[in-house]
């Protein structure tokens, strides 16, 4: 026997987006019907309730410097992108993507000392608003009169991420200036 269903919804089970921090809807009201299959201690098969939220983090560009053999001037840059495809002929969306207009983008630098307990980050960011496409330059000192770029971003609304592990610079110090 067929039985046509409807199903008013007024907002979606599940819902992406993008941020500055990845983050999603806890677990806690999920069911777990393991019981049903004779498998107690298994995980599943179960229901999700809706709504569940997904947010990815807005990826930017990704710099990384470290003391092992390197100068803590040395930055090495790490891409990584998003993207979205339907399966058809069509190019992939690739993200992030172009904005226009004025646009706030997040710049983190987190920072770990050898002495440090491994992922022990101290960190702090800038969230500059510009208009999209927007240069800027990350740079540091030693001695707040020399200052050195490590690179430069273009402001396109996402997240860029500078990691200096194993910093021993006795005192080092950060500035992001529009170019």
């Amino acid at each position: 026997m067929k039985q046509q269903m409807v199903r008013i919804i007024s907002q979606p089970d599940f819902l992406f987006s993008a941020d500055k921090e990845f983050s999603r809807t806890g677990t806690t009201n999920w069911i777990n019907n393991a019981v049903m299959n004779n498998n107690t201690g298994g995980g599943g098969p179960g229901i999700i309730p809706p709504p569940v939220i997904i947010t990815f983090q807005k990826t930017g560009d990704n710099f990384y410097s470290a003391d092992n053999g390197w100068s803590e001037d040395s930055v090495q840059e790490i891409r990584s992108f998003l993207g979205t495809f339907d399966g058809s002929t069509s190019a992939p969306i690739v993200y992030p993507a172009p904005q226009i207009g004025s646009v706030t983008m997040a710049v983190r630098v987190l920072l770990r000392h050898f002495n440090y307990p491994p992922n022990n980050f101290h960190s702090f960011e800038w969230l500059p608003t510009s208009l999209a496409g927007m240069v800027y330059a990350l740079q540091t000192s030693t001695n707040l009169t020399t200052w050195n770029t490590l690179f430069v971003v273009t402001n396109n609304g996402s997240v860029c991420t500078y990691q200096n592990v194993n910093a021993n610079s006795p005192s080092r110090f950060y500035r992001l200036i529009p170019q």
